[in-house]
C-alpha cells in the first residue's frame, strides 16, 4: 500500500520535494527514471502519499500488474484493461461498456471519451496518475506508438481545456527511452524530467543506521567503492550483517 512508510526508506527530501511541485501544477507531466532497484517506486510512494494529503485523488498504476498474453495482445484490450484498473482504484463503477466504441470511434477515442466524461468528471479534485514500470511497454511497439500519443495528446489539451488540467501524469522507467516515437507525439520530450541518483554516502549511513547497524566513515566508504550506492545492493549487504552476527563487513567485502 502506498500510503505506509517503509521503516526503511531513506528519504531524499530534495528530490521528494521537486516531485510534488512538479505535480501540483495543472495538467503536469512528470518523468522519473532511475536504474532497477533504485528506488523510483518508494520515493514515487511517498511522492502519491505527500499528494493524497494535500486532498489530490491518486492512482499507482503498475504496468507489472499486465498479463502479457492478454492485454499486449492489442492496443483495445490493453486500454480497457487500463480504464478498468484506474476506475478500480478510485472506487468507481465500471462504465467502460457505455462509454467505449471500438468499431466507429476507435479504441484512442473511447478511452479519451471514458477519462473526460467519466472519471474526471466523477472528481471533485485533481488527479495524479502515476503509471509504474512503462518500460515494459517498450518491446510492444504496436502498442506504445498510440498510447504514449494518447498520453501526448491528454498532456496537450491541458493546455487549452480546464478539465484535463486536472489529469497529473507520472511516468516512471528504469531504461532510456529508445524507441520508436514520432517527437510531437512522445510524452518523454515534454514536461518535467527527473533523474534518481545512487544514494551519497550520508544517505549510505543513514540506511544502514535503519536496519540497527552503526558503520564508520571509512567502512561507509569501502563498500561504496564495491556496491556504489546502489540501495539494492546496500540492503541485501545490511541485510547479511544484521542476520548473522558472526559475519563481518570484511568478509562480505572479500567474498562480494
Amino acid at each position: 500500500n502506498f500510503g505506509e512508510f517503509d521503516d526503511l526508506y531513506v528519504k531524499r527530501t530534495s528530490i521528494e520535494s521537486a516531485c510534488c511541485q512538479a505535480l501540483s501544477q495543472p495538467g503536469a507531466l512528470l518523468r522519473l527514471k532511475g536504474s532497477r532497484l533504485i528506488g523510483k517506486t518508494s520515493l514515487m510512494n511517498q511522492v502519491l502519499v505527500e499528494m493524497k494529503e494535500h486532498d489530490y485523488a491518486v492512482v499507482n498504476l503498475s504496468l507489472k500488474l499486465t498479463d502479457k498474453n492478454t492485454h499486449f495482445t492489442s492496443l483495445n484490450r490493453f486500454l480497457r484493461w487500463f480504464c478498468s484498473n484506474v476506475s478500480r482504484e478510485l472506487e468507481l463503477s465500471n462504465q467502460l461498456d457505455e462509454y467505449w466504441d471500438e468499431a466507429d470511434l476507435g479504441c484512442k477515442v473511447s478511452c479519451t471519451i471514458y477519462f473526460q466524461d467519466y472519471i474526471l468528471e466523477q472528481l471533485d479534485r485533481p488527479l495524479i496518475l502515476c503509471l509504474d514500470d512503462v518500460d515494459l511497454l517498450f518491446p510492444y511497439p504496436e502498442i506504445y506508438e498510440d498510447f504514449f500519443a494518447l498520453l501526448r495528446s491528454w498532456y496537450e489539451k491541458a493546455r487549452t481545456r480546464k478539465k484535463w488540467q486536472n489529469l497529473r501524469l507520472a511516468l516512471v522507467h528504469a531504461t532510456d527511452v529508445y524507441i520508436r516515437l514520432n517527437i510531437y507525439q512522445s510524452p518523454f520530450n515534454v514536461g518535467v524530467p527527473q533523474e534518481l541518483p545512487e544514494f551519497t554516502l550520508s544517505e549510505v549511513e543513514e540506511l544502514a543506521t535503519r536496519h540497527q547497524l552503526q558503520l564508520s566513515k571509512t567502512e561507509a566508504n569501502s563498500l561504496v567503492e564495491v556496491v556504489g550506492g546502489h540501495p539494492h545492493l546496500l540492503q541485501q549487504a545490511f541485510t547479511c550483517l544484521k542476520s548473522d552476527r558472526n559475519l563481518d563487513l570484511d568478509t562480505i567485502l572479500a567474498e562480494a
